[in-house]
């Protein structure tokens, strides 16, 4: 064997197990948010987001991983977490940790839609998640906030012409729009 064919294959040899442990070890997997240890209050403030039952537009559906694809009308949608845009707070106000969660869908006609939905964290150690609420289709989420003491949460986002506050709130397991007026 020549000296240009033995390297060739120690090369491709190499490059198989680089790969294989990339595959295997390295590879990063949607991130579900996991608290500073000290910051839990109770059993069950930990919620995997990613693998999590979610409703969208009264249909219900599984994330694996952080990802679903799914049939709606006739079309197929990829629904994912937003990484960047969750927040680790008690919405409920019952003491235990919930989790914020915007979904996107991506749909082949490059429209892209934006929801909110939050994971309830009960004592049992068990969550679910609300219902998802519509923020917008090409909306740009600029922050999430949260307010302890009125149970809500705040989302502001940029449509294309200008920022837009929504404020949303739990009531009896749904999360639906605050009566409060927003400000300013």
């Amino acid at each position: 064997m020549s000296n240009q064919r033995l390297i060739a294959w120690i090369v491709l040899i190499g490059f198989v197990i680089v790969g294989g442990w990339y595959l295997a070890y390295y590879r990063p997997k949607v991130s579900t948010v996991v608290p500073n240890i000290n910051d839990l209050g109770e059993i069950g403030d930990y919620i995997d987001i990613a693998n999590t039952s979610y409703n969208i537009d009264g249909r219900d559906f599984v994330l694996v991983d952080g990802v679903a694809t799914r049939t709606h009308n006739g079309v197929t949608l990829t629904t994912k977490i937003d990484e960047s845009m969750t927040l680790f707070a008690d919405i409920s106000g019952d003491g235990i940790k919930d989790n914020i969660v915007v979904l996107v869908d991506d749909m082949p006609n490059k429209k892209v839609r934006t929801y909110v939905a939050v994971v309830v964290g009960q004592k049992d150690g068990k969550s679910f998640a609300t219902n998802s609420v519509l923020i917008g289709e090409k909306v740009v989420i600029k922050s999430l906030s949260h307010s302890p003491a009125k149970k809500r949460m705040t989302i502001t986002v940029f449509d294309g012409t200008e920022d837009v506050q929504l404020r949303l709130e739990i009531k009896d397991g749904k999360l639906v729009e605050s009566k409060e007026q927003v400000k300013g």
